[in-house]
């Protein structure tokens, strides 16, 4: 009921800032002055920030934003001399007033501010001045690569991001990809010990670690940019757990101006691609098992029998038998997906408020994943300060297909039935296995018709807050915390008439069916605290960063199986006649804390000559308790060639950098209490 309460909170608040505006105390021999803000082809700026020019830190100035055609009007002290004229991705104007009461005012874009700017999750760096390896990503170009998730678009733009092909899932909506980046950096564990792949690289989501799951579920629209991390210079702030790069996400911010609306909707189309398998028909398939001696034997008697075997499917060919199996599970899928944008404020404060629904429906049939985003973004600004605070909830429901797994399909025999000549369902067939003795073989269409339930669901509340004090115009200080929690559930229910449990006998008959209801639950804390100082001293560029964090994880879960359903529409795990053969409910508990340190530094020369520097410290509970600490660093410098005077007015070159980096990193992917003492 509190997230509840506080979420209807900030819902409110958003609501009362569309009509926002500064108030400023009205002083005596005040001037007016009034204009217009436009880009450089002259088209106007709504939303961009015109204030009276600060003298002094401690001064109250006066200020206001451009309405949507780009006007303002602005009340000043009439000693005002120069008034600041700002706009994201513009260079910000300085005007001195003159006598003239109406201002026509051009931006100039700033290209450093659009293009060159690398933002790692924890500070950002200009990447001209960068020595690491990285790939930017704006929200444009993800939208362009395709609208069906994130990891679909990575895949597309950038081709050290890889998901590699899982044949047995296929286009399964609800089956998490296998992912790297740059290849493999650790080895399986023999024993299946990790809780997650250990190739997978590090997500961040607005400065916060974050899951697979998440990611896939994020609405696209709501991604202002990407960044690969994929060298030791870039990955080492992340100390343990960066071994397999980093890809930091950071979402879309509110801008000023009046009250903006936006929406996007648009179909998924998923279609099942069969062309490419070259499966043999019904009669081929035959000849191939003649050939391949299926119905020979020299025991006399043998013999007979599996003769008599192959003219019955002989009888069934000539007949005109040819199944196509995998045209039978498969359809065409046709999603949506939704996104409501509103977002507004002024230069004091911004509000945001996303709301989004995605439906995929998977080429097998049955299955989907139906997901609704929504989050309020709150940011409040008051001298040298500035508050924000980002509230997401997310709800997901999968549905398995009950068709069972494509690759069954495939090897299903095309001289069998799916119906008996009576149109009823076949349940099982007789098949010659390689031996050539006669086994039993499922049809997998007969689970599709009867009542089943394979169902997963979650729901992530997750609230983030940052602060940041601008302490002088070099030195800033900044603190974030985020809290996480995520509850799931999944319920897995197979009653007697399923074909798992068509080979039991005797007593075993009344162990039938199957029920599996699984709790889980997430708790995942995260904070730090963050120093940054820059300088500039004639060619030289100076930046640097140091940041303490802390975070603590918990997850667990409790698994109860049943088995003993005698009806196939008693499909609730309160219905069993017991629990699963030899078992109990059981689950586990996992706790993971780490804290850690980080100091990094970047300097340049002439924007020619580059270095960079990091060092981080990594305490952590999955550490064994003889080796608490690691120590991860790196070390890079670059030479922008393109800045040289032999190339800096080339027509043909016009950037070439020269870098080289080293650095150590770890992987954190393994079981909470895998470490042993030695």
């Amino acid at each position: 009921m509190k997230l509840k309460f506080f979420l209807f909170i900030q819902l409110i608040l958003a609501a009362s800032l569309v009509g926002y505006q500064p108030l400023h105390a009205q002083q005596s021999g005040n001037r007016t002055i009034s204009g217009i803000v436009v880009d450089e082809n002259g088209l106007p700026l709504p939303g961009a920030g015109v204030t009276q020019k600060r003298v002094t830190k401690e001064e109250s100035i006066a200020g206001i934003m451009t309405d949507i055609q780009g006007h303002f009007t602005l009340t000043l002290p009439s000693n005002t001399k120069e008034i600041e004229v700002s706009y994201l991705g513009y260079k910000t104007l300085v005007v001195a007033l003159t006598q003239q009461k109406d201002y026509k005012l051009e931006l100039e874009p700033d290209a450093q501010v659009l293009d060159q700017v690398v933002v790692t999750g924890m500070f950002t760096r200009k990447a001209n001045s960068y020595t690491g390896a990285v790939a930017t990503i704006k929200r444009d170009d993800l939208l362009q690569a395709g609208n069906q998730n994130v990891i679909q678009s990575l895949k597309n733009i950038d081709p050290s991001f890889i998901q590699l092909d899982n044949l047995s899932m296929g286009s399964n909506p609800n089956a998490m990809p296998d992912l790297q980046m740059r290849g493999q950096s650790s080895f399986p564990d023999i024993r299946s010990e990790y809780q997650n792949n250990p190739n997978q690289p590090l997500f961040i989501l607005d400065g916060f670690e974050t899951n697979l799951t998440k990611i896939l579920d994020l609405d696209m629209n709501m991604v202002e940019s990407i960044t690969l991390l994929k060298d030791a210079t870039a990955k080492a702030i992340y100390g343990s757990k960066a071994a397999n790069g980093v890809i930091v996400m950071e979402t879309r911010r509110p801008e000023a101006g009046r009250m903006k609306f936006s929406y996007n909707g648009s179909a998924v189309v998923e279609t099942p691609e069969l062309n490419s398998y070259s499966l043999a028909n019904a009669a081929e398939k035959l000849e191939i098992e003649r050939m391949a001696g299926l119905f020979d034997s020299d025991n006399v008697v043998t013999r007979i029998s599996r003769q008599k075997r192959y003219n019955e499917i002989l009888k069934e060919v000539l007949a005109g038998v040819d199944t196509d199996w995998l045209f039978q599970p498969v359809r065409t899928g046709i999603g949506q997906k939704h996104a409501l944008y509103l977002e507004g404020g002024d230069q004091y404060m911004l509000y945001g408020v996303d709301l989004s629904y995605n439906n995929i429906n998977g080429v097998m049939k049955g299955s989907d994943r139906k997901t609704f985003n929504g989050g309020v973004t709150l940011s409040y600004r008051v001298k040298d300060f500035i508050f924000r605070n980002k509230l997401s909830i997310t709800n997901n429901q999968a549905n398995e297909s009950p068709w069972g797994s494509f690759d069954t399909y495939a090897k299903m025999n095309p001289y069998s039935r799916i119906y008996d000549q009576n149109g009823n369902l076949v349940k099982s067939y007789n098949y010659t296995a390689s031996d050539g003795a006669i086994e039993r073989q499922t049809n997998p269409i007969w689970n599709s018709m009867i009542n089943t339930k394979d169902i997963s669901r979650y729901t992530d509340i997750t609230n983030n807050f940052y602060a940041e004090w601008n302490v002088s115009e070099s030195f800033r200080l900044t603190g974030r915390f985020g809290f996480t929690n995520i509850s799931s559930s999944s319920d897995n229910f197979k009653p007697a008439s399923h074909t798992d449990f068509a080979n039991y006998s005797g007593d075993d008959i009344y162990r039938k069916g199957y029920y599996g209801q699984q709790n889980g639950r997430t708790s995942n804390l995260n904070g730090d605290l963050g120093a940054s100082y820059s300088l500039t001293k004639g060619k030289h560029l100076l930046f640097t960063n140091a940041q303490l964090n802390v975070s603590n994880y918990i997850y667990d879960y409790a698994l109860v199986e049943a088995e003993g359903f005698p009806n196939d529409n008693m499909d609730h795990i309160i219905f069993a006649t017991a629990y699963k053969k030899d078992g109990k409910p059981n689950g586990a508990e996992s706790i993971s804390r780490n804290l850690g340190g980080i100091v990094s530094a970047n300097y340049s020369y002439d924007n020619r000559y580059l270095f960079d520097v990091n060092y981080r410290v990594t305490g952590s509970s999955e550490f064994g308790a003889n080796n608490r600490w690691g120590s991860f660093w790196s070390v890079g410098g670059g030479w922008n060639m393109h800045e040289e005077s032999f190339l800096k007015n080339s027509n043909v070159i016009n950037r070439l950098k020269l870098r080289l980096s080293t650095g150590y990193t770890g992987s954190q992917g393994f079981n909470t209490y895998q470490a042993l003492a030695t």
